[in-house]
């Protein structure tokens, strides 16, 4: 179909392209249709700074508890897809940590300066890779400046991963991403060569992931699932209508 006889470049854009490379589509659309309606995944999708901006500002106007939701379908409902009542409670419990009474100093004499010398370093190309040349870097050495440690950012991220997966098994914390990503580094030392315990371990981690919906009962899962909200409780796409969440196992 094409733009012309779609009416809108929006009506043009597929899911599939969307999960391929979005950034063209993006690009295109600040440039012809800064807030477009995509009917493929029933979204606006608004790609100008000063827009976004409005909107983010305007929570009275604007939702981000979208329906359907792609976050939601795929974690359950969470503090970002949410809206009212639920999202003050998740908040409320996140937010004291982050008070600017907390954090103190970190911001101007830790953060900002580690900030300004990342964007210093590609400032000059014009371009650069968000995740990989800013928030990742800038995230692994703020943690490494407020543990003291010195070590080279890929093996403090190495720690954190392996350190990360270790607590998560040993006390029920969200088992199943905890046993994926620890079959993930499994495999790669099998496929490294070193096998040792590995393959037992990949096939204990397998298990786990299989049943992470009860892997945790008797440690943290307990409490943290039904608190940030779980997927299996299943989604339905209705007759006509959008996918909404399943209540019946609750209701039965």
């Amino acid at each position: 179909m094409s733009h012309a006889e779609a009416g809108t470049i929006g009506e043009t854009i597929t899911e599939e392209a969307l999960e391929t490379d979005p950034y063209p589509i993006y690009a295109r659309l600040r440039e012809e249709e800064p807030v477009s309606w995509v009917p493929a995944v029933e979204l606006w999708l608004v790609t100008r700074w000063a827009d976004v901006e409005y909107v983010d500002k305007h929570p009275a106007v604007f939702t981000g508890e979208t329906d359907p939701s792609t976050l939601n379908r795929t974690f359950g409902r969470n503090l970002l897809g949410s809206e009212g009542e639920y999202h003050e409670r998740i908040r409320s419990i996140i937010y004291p940590a982050f008070r600017a009474d907390k954090i103190g100093h970190y911001p101007d004499e830790v953060i900002a300066p580690i900030a300004t010398e990342l964007i210093d370093a590609f400032a000059a190309k014009g371009s650069a890779d968000l995740m990989a040349d800013f928030a990742g870097p800038l995230s692994v050495r703020v943690l490494k400046r407020v543990l003291g440690l010195e070590v080279e950012d890929d093996r403090l991220v190495r720690w954190f991963g392996e350190l990360a997966i270790g607590v998560g098994l040993i006390v029920g914390a969200f088992v199943g991403v905890a046993a994926f990503f620890g079959a993930l580094m499994n495999m790669n030392f099998m496929l490294a060569g070193s096998a040792s315990t590995n393959p037992v371990l990949f096939f204990l981690a397998v298990g786990l992931m299989l049943a992470w919906k009860v892997a945790g009962y008797y440690g943290a899962d307990r409490v943290l699932l039904p608190l940030v909200g779980t997927p299996w409780h299943g989604y339905t796409r209705d007759e006509g209508g959008p996918i909404a969440r399943t209540t019946a196992a609750r209701t039965a």
